[in-house]
């Protein structure tokens, strides 16, 4: 597959899918899917691909061919990628953490309050004894 030198190549998934038929979304799909080249810009919110790319897929459906397209993976689709399952896995870590520390500091105030009401009681015993 002929790699996309011109970046002014791309369109919107909304031009794609004026070409194809499908819905934008159906079209972002089969991008995210990897049966249709296309590259994701700002990061997280749009994906775009070319007019020769769609009607390839186009063509090749017509046929019967379903081949995944090959598709390199950008430093900025990974970091993308990364940051989309790191961001929850972290918000999940620190609210673990914030449920251990509760609990730890429940059970240190509990120990703390149990020997304050011990030696008050031994306080108490020992005044009666006198």
């Amino acid at each position: 597959m002929a790699m996309i030198k011109d970046e002014s190549e791309y369109i919107s998934l909304k031009d794609a899918a004026q070409i194809s038929g499908y819905t934008p979304d159906y079209i972002g799909q089969l991008i995210r899917s990897g049966k249709l080249h296309g590259k994701q810009v700002y990061q997280n919110v749009a994906w775009m691909t070319t007019a020769d790319e769609v009607r390839k897929y186009v063509q090749r459906k017509k046929n019967g061919e379903e081949t995944l397209v090959k598709r390199q993976m950008s430093v900025a689709d990974i970091t993308g990628t990364l940051s989309r399952y790191l961001a929850p896995m972290l918000y999940v870590l620190i609210g673990l953490l914030v449920c251990l520390f509760l609990v730890l500091f429940y059970a240190l105030s509990s120990s703390i309050e149990r020997h304050i009401d011990q030696k008050a009681i031994d306080s108490v015993q020992k005044k009666q004894l006198l």
